[in-house]
């Protein structure tokens, strides 16, 4: 924290300061959100696996829906398994979602290795950039 603004975090909990007329969601809900230069605090959006990699797509595909009044860039991480359900690659991507909207994107695999997946793991919620 600095300067007595609020900041997001990618763990859980939430890390907050006091700023004056600033209504924060609950700590205990488990989302994140940051205060953006316009003093707006922007929510997680909440994500959507739409389809996972294959050998012959190293992606998967996550639709990303944006809660708040206002655009945001949303974090989006993705964990592609194998049939026991280890984790044999990871990827990432941040996208741009309109207010209220919502953005498909592809997040490859990354390292490569997104064709000895079986199936692939998306957080229920994307944290503001």
């Amino acid at each position: 924290m600095r300067d007595g603004r609020r900041t997001g975090c990618h763990g859980k909990g939430l890390q907050t300061a006091a700023v004056p007329g600033l209504t924060l969601p609950p700590a205990d809900d488990g989302r994140h959100a940051v205060r953006s230069g316009a003093g707006t605090v922007l929510r997680d959006a909440t994500t959507k696996l739409i389809g996972c990699a294959t050998k012959t797509k190293p992606y998967a595909t996550v639709e990303v829906a944006n809660p708040n009044t206002r655009k945001g860039s949303f974090s989006v991480d993705v964990s592609f398994r194998d049939r026991t359900d280890a984790e044999v690659d990871h990827g990432f991507a941040d996208v741009a979602v309109p207010a209220k909207g919502r953005a498909r994107l592809r997040v490859e695999t990354g390292s490569g290795n997104g064709d000895l997946a079986d199936h692939c793991r998306v957080g229920p919620d994307a944290p503001p950039q």
